[in-house]
């Protein structure tokens, strides 16, 4: 299973180890998107670009066929994956994926400001995971790791969210489970139900 983490997250951001080990058989890989994590960065990409990145490394490791599955703005990229690949991809699922933006919004320089916001804008489920030591620790660790090259990155994704994303919807073809709460105040239930 092929994991795409959110903004400013990393490879680090994947669901935590109890659900992974409930799951034998499982191979998770997590991918550090280019300038996130240990990644170099690569400006001027599309989410279009992240498809070749993703099936390169997948050739070199022996894998055809795999399941996908994204949190925030990584199903956009999840989508990319699904509208490129459509014979590789035998699943998709987006978690709290982000919907297109009228505009750039904060970029959230201080990890421990973006969730405090974050619990802010949310329902009270997503709070308790958020309040929980554990949780809040692995999901700060990913925020610091994907922050590594600066801010840049992240106002670079934030714009491209506002403009053409370089797929259509319409190939996204693949078997697709949505999670998300209809209380979420981040995204909108239209875009994502449409």
């Amino acid at each position: 299973m092929i994991f795409c983490h959110g903004l400013r997250g990393s490879r680090l951001e994947h669901p935590p180890g109890e659900v992974l080990a409930s799951l034998p058989g499982l191979r998770l890989i997590c991918i550090d998107r280019p300038g996130y994590g240990l990644s170099s960065p690569l400006h001027e990409r599309s989410f279009s670009d992240w498809p070749k990145d993703v099936e390169q490394l997948l050739c070199a490791l022996g894998i055809d066929r795999y399941l996908v599955l994204s949190f925030s703005i990584g199903g956009v990229y999840a989508m990319a994956l699904s509208a490129a690949l459509p014979d590789r991809i035998y699943k998709l699922g987006l978690a709290g994926t982000v919907a297109p933006l009228k505009g750039v919004t904060d970029i959230y320089r201080n990890p421990e400001r973006h969730i405090d916001r974050f619990m802010l804008r949310n329902c009270a489920p997503d709070i308790a995971l958020l309040q929980q030591p554990k949780l809040r620790a692995l999901y700060l660790e990913a925020l610091d790791e994907g922050g590594r090259f600066g801010s840049r990155r992240i106002a670079e994704e934030m714009i491209r969210l506002s403009r053409d994303w370089g797929f259509s919807l319409e190939a996204v073809r693949c078997p697709t489970h949505i999670w998300r709460g209809y209380r979420v105040k981040m995204a909108l239930i239209s875009f994502i139900s449409s």
